[in-house]
């Protein structure tokens, strides 16, 4: 009985292995990491923003949800507009220091990155973030994110989709009111 393999059958079958290899590459954490640092590298692309957020999302998705707060924390500081003139507590993340200051000014706007106005789909990793808080059980936090998204004077007041999500968390942890 001859066992020998021709070399077309090699090939045929080193190809299989690597198209059923490559999607489990894709989902580890190594291949995760190698996108999201692409898309990072070409941060001022008009697409990059929503790369990032589909790795984040698929982060979140799968489990790796500390990652993946920090994606959205780097999202908001790339593309979530600028907030040094907000008033403090109008900003994102009240709970952690803003970066910037007179010293330490913002990065200026290249492309994409670092834009002055938020990009449309911060509702989207606004919500993200603010459900990663709530099940961390930082129910003020959460709160605090909600209520940018459900304020009238933000422009994702406009995005349904995101306020209706803001207002089924603020059911969720409280009397249905902003403050918890």
């Amino acid at each position: 009985m001859d066992t020998t393999i021709s070399r077309k059958g090699k090939i045929v079958i080193l190809v299989t292995i690597l198209i059923a290899a490559a999607p489990l590459y894709v989902m580890s954490t190594a291949g995760i990491n190698r996108f999201l640092d692409n898309a990072w590298e070409h941060a001022d692309d008009a697409k990059s923003p929503e790369r990032v957020l589909f790795w984040a999302k698929l982060m979140n998705n799968t489990y790796r949800e500390p990652e993946a707060e920090a994606v959205l924390e780097k999202w908001l500081d790339h593309y979530g507009g600028d907030e040094t003139e907000k008033d403090p507590q109008l900003r994102f993340i009240t709970w952690k220091a803003y970066p910037y200051n007179e010293e330490h000014p913002r990065p200026p706007q290249h492309g994409e990155d670092y834009r002055k106005e938020p990009h449309p789909s911060t509702s989207t990793v606004l919500i993200l973030y603010g459900e990663r808080m709530e099940r961390l059980h930082y129910y003020q936090n959460s709160g605090h994110i909600y209520g940018i998204i459900l304020n009238e004077t933000f422009p994702f007041y406009k995005d349904t989709d995101a306020r209706t999500r803001a207002q089924k968390g603020i059911e969720r942890n409280g009397s249905g009111r902003n403050n918890f």
